[in-house]
This record gives structure tokens, sequence and C-alpha cells, in this order.
């Protein structure tokens, strides 16, 4: 029994934590350089690699960056910002793209007021409520579905066309 637990000691004490999940921190110290620059800066002061196309970085603002023992994602959010270009993290891979520039018809929606339609979606006969029902803005991607108690919420422009529906599954026959 003493040798039982003088080993199930020594296999705890001998347990150490494992950090390759968890996201190492970053010093970097870059004024007035490049995005190609920064990503070589990072590339060699750590073990994540970048991948971007070189017309997405043509032309693009210099940068300047200070942090010590600071995540990528502090890093890149702070020097990406105003630049259109966005990141995505995988491991150690960071994929660098171009932001698409919004349209405008989007320009003009988003300059619209905006207003927040509630209600609660009820059977006709009982008044009891339904849940599951989709509540879209008609010609728009905006939509959302009521909950259990039949409510939904949903900010539309102000001259917006709501379209409601719901599908109803009726029990099928035993022959």
């Amino acid at each position: 029994m003493r040798v039982l637990i003088i080993l199930i000691g020594l296999g705890l004490g001998s347990s150490y934590a494992n950090s390759s999940y968890s996201q190492p921190k970053i010093n970097i110290a870059i004024k007035d350089a490049s995005l190609i620059e920064f990503f070589k800066e990072i590339q060699s002061n750590s073990d994540f690699v970048f991948f971007y196309k070189d017309d997405v970085l043509k032309n693009k603002a210099r940068i300047t960056v200070n942090f010590e023992r600071a995540s990528i994602e502090q890093v890149l959010k702070s020097a990406l910002e105003n630049t259109g270009l966005a990141y995505k993290i995988s491991d150690k891979q960071v994929v660098i793209k171009q932001v698409s520039k919004p349209s405008k018809l989007t320009s003009q929606k988003e300059s619209q007021e905006t207003i927040t339609v509630t209600g609660t979606i009820t059977e006709a006969g009982t008044g009891m409520p339904i849940p599951g029902v989709n509540i879209l803005e008609k010609n728009a991607e905006n939509g959302t579905m009521s909950d259990f108690d039949g409510n939904y919420q949903i900010d539309v422009p102000e001259d917006a066309v709501l379209k409601v529906s719901y599908m109803v599954t009726l029990p099928r026959r035993l022959k």
C-alpha cells in the first residue's frame, strides 16, 4: 500500500502544465514600418506565419506599434485598424485579407434611422404563443425568430416591410 501511495505521489508530482494551448505573448516595437516589415518582425520573434496576397498590402499606410507581453490579437487589432485589412488566426497561421468595401446600397441603409420592432406571435383562435416563427425584413438579410413565448425583437429601417412565416407540420396518417 505504501508503494502505491509513493507511486501516485511521484506521478502527480511529475505532472506539469502544457502551455501549447495558451496564446504566447509578443513583445514588439516598430516605428514607421510597412506592414510587410511588421509581419516579418512578428515571424522572427514568434512561431506565427503570415499569409497574404502581395497586392493586398500594396500602398498601405506605415504603422507604429509598441507592445510588451501582448497577445497576437491585441497587436494585430491595433496595427490593422483603419487599414481596410482583416485577419484570421488558425493555430500559428495568420491570414491577412482585404475587407470588402461597403456598397452604396449598404451605405444608404446604414444612414437611415433604425427602429426596434417588438411583438408577440399568437394563434388567432386560442391566443396561445407560437414559438419558432420567422420574422424577416423584406428584400434584406435581416431577420429573427420568435422565442418559446412567441416574443420577437428586430431592428429595421423605418420604412421596412416585415415578412412573417411559419411552417406547420401535420401528422402523417398510418395505413
